[in-house]
């Protein structure tokens, strides 16, 4: 093959690599490797280390493109800003400034393709510094999902809001607080609250029930956005569930929702006796991993059986609420947890009540 031929194929090869390249969701590097007739000399020269530039910014989906989405904002005065005299990148190396917003202003755009339905916290992308940014509320119809905060403009991300979306592009809005630009580079959802080795109370199957029918609540306070509630009405109502526990060693809990309306529930799984659960606080909070039994060996389709047994004087109800079934790994078989053990004496200092969540 001549020089001429040769260098031809190369040619052709980064042309059609280069195109498929734009043409997809991700940043890739084309690589291509030519030869030459002895006797010819290496023309290539490295960039100088102080002068090459990063990778570049690449979030993690689902995002979108701030220039992408705010596109028809160019015909009303917007413009492109890249990067090229910055000693950083955007994202697709584009950025957009939308110029000065007024308060009370309002933009409206699709957020990322969701292929989940869940939780989600939004986070704004921008350059690294924006002079004087307008402050913005962040509302998906006419629930307000969050808003910046008072460092908002110091940092290239800010998280704005968190909420429940369907699968889809949302549709979202920018109502702006105060003057100032407002100068975006891509928007990112980032999944708020998933937990592994869980399953979701109110996917679980209902086995048996002596009471109302449970219902479903949405809030983002939950794992999978959502939780069971069983509406409870008296002593001696009950509800039981199924989950398929794998084989194993596991420490078996709940994720229980207390509040003012949350009764006391006594738990039995695979009919025997495993825990109490107290409803009543005086705020509704989820406490993780509360722990029921502990379950060994090829374990498979568990039932979990939840009895009405009262209620705190200061409750207003008897309801239950169950964000998730779940196990983790048994580690110390027995053990008594310091939180739960009995001080019998404190010679010096104090002692307090202290969550640390799963370990």
């Amino acid at each position: 093959m001549s020089t001429r031929t040769l260098w031809m194929v190369v040619a052709a090869v980064l042309l059609l690599s280069g195109e498929w390249a734009l043409a997809q969701p991700r940043d890739y590097a084309s690589v291509a490797y030519w030869y030459q007739q002895p006797g010819g000399t290496d023309f290539f020269k490295p960039v100088p280390v102080e002068q090459r530039r990063p990778w570049g910014r690449v979030p993690k989906p689902p995002v979108v493109e701030a220039e992408e989405v705010f596109a028809p904002e160019l015909a009303r005065g917007a413009r492109l800003l890249d990067d090229e005299a910055l000693d950083y990148e955007f994202s697709k190396g584009k950025a957009i400034d939308l110029g000065v917003r007024e308060p009370g202003d309002t933009l409206t755009f699709s957020g990322p393709d969701l292929i989940h339905e869940g939780p989600y916290t939004v986070f704004f992308l921008l350059p690294r510094e924006v002079t004087n940014p307008a402050a913005f509320a962040l509302l998906t119809g006419d629930t307000e999902l969050g808003s910046t905060p008072t460092d908002y403009g110091t940092k290239d991300s800010v998280k704005v809001g968190i909420g429940v979306f369907g699968t889809g592009r949302p549709k979202l809005t920018l109502r702006f607080t105060s003057a100032g630009s407002a100068v975006f580079d891509c928007v990112q959802f980032a999944a708020a609250r998933q937990l592994n080795d869980v399953v979701e109370a109110e996917q679980a199957p209902e086995l048996t029930r002596n009471g109302p029918e449970p219902v479903q609540d949405i809030d983002v306070m939950w794992s999978g956005a959502k939780q069971l509630r069983f509406p409870a009405a008296k002593t001696g109502d009950s509800l039981e569930l199924e989950a398929t526990i794998p084989p194993g060693d596991w420490s078996v809990s709940v994720g229980q929702t207390r509040g003012p309306r949350y009764g006391d529930h006594d738990v039995f799984v695979n009919d025997k006796p495993a825990a109490s659960l107290k409803g009543y606080e005086e705020k509704h909070l989820v406490h993780d991993w509360v722990k029921l039994t502990t379950l060994k060996g090829q374990n498979g389709k568990t039932k979990f059986r939840f009895v009405c047994t009262g209620k705190d004087d200061r409750a207003n109800g008897y309801e239950l609420g169950l964000d998730y079934l779940g196990w983790q790994r048994l580690v110390v078989e027995d053990a008594i947890e310091g939180e739960t053990a009995e001080l019998t004496d404190v010679k010096e200092g104090s002692i307090t009540d202290q969550e640390l969540g799963p370990r």
